[in-house]
């Protein structure tokens, strides 16, 4: 387990601490009672704040305040990549001992198991992440993720949460594996092959109507980039816009979204509501797409943001007959639909390539006329 880490905090911070409405008044009772001290459910919380916050504290004070005012992680995006090998499962397996050293070096701790017959290993890992922005008892939070590797007949698909410990991880297991096979490539979704806005556009298109078993309700969000143009010392005073978002309904179709395109901006960025196919009673989803670097349209990842709960008197395929709050759905469905997502994902990288290559067969052809004539 990774202990969280605190340095000694002053009487201000303390007492800062304890004001937070997080803090409840029985909370402060009992810090007070700890020390065999009673005070009184009358006694005004500030000013046991001033009085609690004036004592020499120990390191389970801190840990104590540092509990109640504990930071709430929000779910993060998903990211995937495939590692193209010979290796199988039990390759890893054999090298867990060595995997798990180099997690730790990481500053983390990490605990494995073996699913599906063999051919799946999930890495349980627990780190810090230290923020110190937040005040003196926020600054550090504990996280926990899971890191998939799953056998499959391409070589190894490798799932992670998207933040930079979890990819200082994965390249250090990369680095691991690579010991025993030399000729490992890393292959993962980008767009940086396809330099034309219209491409890149419709990728997203071939995506949120590409999730097997879910048909597109609606994209909610688009955000869109343009990158920046190189400015001559005759255009200093050019005005130029690098990203634009639209929010609403049927953004993908508004006339705003195809004159951004038209002015050579792509999208980077979708969220989208879904239901599933054939199911009149179908809860409406909400799943997220994105590029974490949006010029070169990089670092792919996915989210499944929850779900909007049919309501018995809805009109069926209207969004009006679902709740307006979302919930969250299952871990289990969720891995599902992560796993539906990722594959309507290379199989529109897959569709681009295609799509490109019989537009240039076309190029090539109307060349050859104009040649001829």
């Amino acid at each position: 387990m990774v202990q969280s880490s605190l340095h000694a905090a002053t009487d201000k911070a303390v007492f800062d601490a304890i004001n937070q409405h997080k803090v409840t008044k029985d909370e402060v009772l009992n810090m007070f009672f700890s020390r065999g001290v009673i005070v009184s459910k009358k006694t005004d919380k500030d000013d046991l704040a001033k009085e609690f916050s004036s004592f020499f504290h120990s390191y389970n004070d801190y840990e104590n305040l540092s509990s109640i005012l504990g930071v709430n992680n929000r779910k993060e995006k998903l990211t995937s990549y495939t590692l193209d090998t010979s290796l199988k499962v039990s390759d890893v397996e054999d090298s867990i001992k060595k995997i798990k050293e180099k997690i730790v070096d990481q500053g983390a701790t990490v605990e494995h198991r073996v699913l599906k017959d063999g051919k799946k290993i999930e890495l349980a890992i627990t780190y810090q992440v230290l923020n110190l922005s937040k005040n003196d008892f926020q600054q550090v939070s504990v996280r926990d993720a899971i890191l998939t590797i799953e056998e499959t007949d391409s070589g190894l698909d490798i799932q992670h949460p998207q933040n930079k410990k979890l990819s200082d991880i994965s390249d250090e297991l990369i680095d691991v594996l690579e010991s025993k096979d030399k000729n490992l490539q890393k292959d993962e979704i980008e767009l940086s092959a396809f330099e034309k806005p219209k491409d890149r556009c419709k990728f997203f298109k071939f995506l949120t109507e590409g999730v097997e078993g879910f048909r597109c309700k609606d994209v909610t969000d688009t955000y869109v980039f343009n990158p920046s143009k190189k400015i001559t010392s005759g255009q200093k005073n050019e005005v130029h816009i690098t990203s634009a978002s639209l929010k609403g309904t049927g953004v993908n179709l508004s006339d705003e979204l195809k004159n951004l395109h038209e002015q050579g901006f792509y999208t980077w960025r979708v969220i989208w509501k879904a239901v599933k196919e054939n199911r009149d009673s179908s809860d409406l989803y909400e799943f997220e797409v994105q590029f974490s670097e949006p010029e070169e349209c990089k670092d792919f990842s996915f989210i499944v943001k929850g779900s909007y709960k049919r309501k018995d008197d809805g009109i069926v395929g209207e969004v009006s007959g679902h709740n307006v709050n979302r919930t969250p759905i299952s871990l289990i469905e969720e891995n599902q639909i992560n796993k539906l997502i990722n594959k309507s994902a290379w199989s529109a990288i897959e569709k681009l390539f295609a799509a490109c290559a019989t537009e240039g067969d076309e190029n090539d052809d109307t060349e050859k006329q104009v040649v001829s004539a």
